[in-house]
């Protein structure tokens, strides 16, 4: 289907047939991963595209970044000042059955998972208020 769809649009639009093929393969990792209740939610990128609008319109504010730690304080720090305004995604019971199929695919174990530190979270939010961000 994808690669009629392909060959189809290489004569109607090169460039979406470029970004089709480009997309092809994470396209088809969801459906391989058999992760039925979040097909609907990954099929596209709209939900991580607005997240990353919505953080910009954040950190637009600053005028220089002094260096990489700078950059994660203010990413996580605009990440928890977004979050109450975030919807869960459809399917997001699915998500350990999602990070499960993952590690399998990917050959992982659980020691290898990252883990998100909610102490450096708060840390770098109360950092921010203090400095008036």
């Amino acid at each position: 289907m994808f690669r009629r769809m392909y060959q189809e649009l290489s004569v109607m639009n090169p460039s979406a047939a470029s970004s089709l093929q480009e997309g092809l393969e994470e396209t088809l990792t969801i459906l391989r991963l058999d992760v039925p209740g979040l097909r609907r939610s990954f099929h596209s990128t709209n939900c991580i595209e607005s997240l990353m609008s919505q953080l910009g319109q954040y950190t637009d504010k600053v005028d220089r970044w002094r260096n990489g730690r700078h950059i994660q304080e203010w990413a996580a720090s605009g990440l928890l000042r977004l979050e109450p305004r975030l919807r869960k995604i459809m399917g997001w019971k699915y998500l350990p059955l999602l990070r499960e199929r993952l590690r399998q695919e990917l050959h992982l174990g659980a020691e290898s998972a990252p883990v998100v530190r909610q102490e450096f979270c708060q840390e770098v939010s109360q950092e921010l208020v203090v400095v008036g961000a």
